[in-house]
């Protein structure tokens, strides 16, 4: 007995010796991108109508936000409304960024379906590109169930809109972390290939996430994978993350994504972070996110700074259109960055190796556990009880560059402590969890 008491204890100590070393390992930082946005003070237009019209309820800023393209010889924004009832998306348009913005008079250019179609209760957050002299939309549809899908519409001049058949195209999981919500869709075509980057999360709320997937005619999509290619980190976004714009550049990709922090409206706020990319799927955090941060006290911005458009205007220059929102304000407002290195001088978009610590944590039934590989390499990450056995195998394969995510639920192992180790090449990191049934 006391041989065993000795050996456990020594296997204790080695844990923890491990588990030491890893937090030191793992606290090196993300890349830094540089990114210093600078704010115009005039709003471009207010998202609210009058009262009974068809957006004339005020309503979170995220309910109701879109995106803003450019079709080469005009800006159109397009954004969600809503009278109280449901959400339309409705269509703002201006010959420049920063001013001259006007309503379509039709408005709402799409509205909801039928009782009892996948889209009765609101079509909201449209994204719109201009593909072969065709206006193609997407946007998230909500059933009366609270169900949220992506549909998609298409238009000879952007604002007649019929909807698609094939409506939802991309519909939730069976019952994965976006198993209930899809929306905030965006979409680039890159070469022949449709790629959109979405939010969701599960009837819970609680495993948001970014998801990816590829169409060759925008219709029909594919899941890249079955997980979130970007998560919620701890801080400004450890509530939420949604609204992504990406930018195609050099074989790059650059994104811009809301992260919330808190319950809106109870004291919780929306900033853009931004990450960059490869592949498309495997994505580097900028250490110095949020990149355009909220305004101060009773600014049009107090409450959302959140990116609904870039636009790269000159080589140096880029601009954004984003979403605000204050007590007294919901509208759009622009702000400019100016890059002697930033988004430019990505370079291969290196990134340190690092483990983090998983989340939930005490966790039941699952927890998610995240890491970051700084080049493609054979990876493996493993569970183990304080015994040192092995218990879960969650990844042993080779994988490119990026931030990976996976999830562990624990299959008839007891309460307590447990390992994860991550071994990719000379890196070698391992964490400490607590499950608790």
């Amino acid at each position: 007995m006391n041989k065993y008491l000795t050996v456990r204890s020594h296997l204790l100590h080695c844990a923890l010796a491990l588990f030491i070393i890893a937090v030191a390992q793992t606290a090196h930082a993300q890349p830094s991108f540089g990114q210093q946005w600078q704010k115009t003070a005039t709003p471009l237009f207010s998202i609210v109508g009058m009262p009974g019209s068809w957006n004339g309820a005020p309503v979170a800023a995220y309910d109701v936000i879109g995106h803003v393209m450019h079709d080469g010889a005009q800006y159109k924004s397009y954004v969600g409304g809503s009278d109280g009832s449901g959400f339309a998306s409705g269509l703002w348009t201006s010959e420049t960024l920063e001013s001259g913005w006007i309503a379509y008079p039709g408005n709402p250019v799409l509205s909801r379906g039928a009782e009892g179609s996948w889209d009765e209760a609101s079509v909201a957050n449209p994204v719109v590109i201009l593909d072969g002299g065709t206006y193609k939309m997407w946007y998230a549809g909500t059933d009366n169930a609270g169900v949220t899908r992506i549909g998609y519409a298409t238009s000879a001049d952007g604002r007649a809109w019929e909807k698609s058949e094939n409506n939802p195209v991309l519909d939730v999981s069976s019952n994965g972390w976006d198993s209930f919500h899809l929306h905030t869709p965006y979409i680039v075509k890159d070469g022949e290939t449709y790629r959109m980057w979405y939010a969701g999360h599960d009837g819970g709320g609680g495993t948001w996430g970014i998801g990816y997937a590829t169409s060759p005619d925008g219709v029909s999509w594919t899941r890249a994978s079955n997980d979130p290619v970007i998560v919620p980190e701890e801080g400004w976004e450890f509530t939420a993350i949604h609204t992504p714009v990406v930018l195609v550049e050099d074989g790059k990709f650059l994104m811009w994504y809301g992260g919330q922090e808190g319950v809106f409206g109870s004291g919780g706020i929306v900033q853009t972070g931004f990450a960059a990319s490869e592949d498309g799927t495997n994505w580097v955090k900028d250490e110095n996110n949020p990149v355009l941060k909220v305004g101060g006290l009773n600014a049009k911005d107090e409450y959302v700074a959140l990116a609904l458009g870039v636009f790269k205007i000159d080589a140096g220059t880029y601009k954004m259109v984003y979403g605000a929102n204050s007590p007294t304000y919901l509208g759009s407002m622009t702000a400019t960055l100016s890059i002697p290195t930033a988004v430019e001088d990505l370079g291969g978009i290196a990134a340190d190796f690092a483990l983090a610590q998983n989340y939930p944590n005490p966790f039941n039934p699952q927890t998610n556990i995240r890491f970051t590989l700084a080049k493609p390499g054979q990876v493996s990450l493993k569970v183990f009880n304080l015994l040192g056995e092995e218990v879960a195998t969650l990844a042993d394969e080779h994988r490119m560059q990026g931030q990976y995510q996976v999830s562990w639920t624990p299959d008839g192992l007891q309460s307590g402590m447990y390992i994860y180790r991550l071994t990719a090449g000379d890196f070698v990191a391992a964490r400490t969890m607590l499950y608790l049934k």
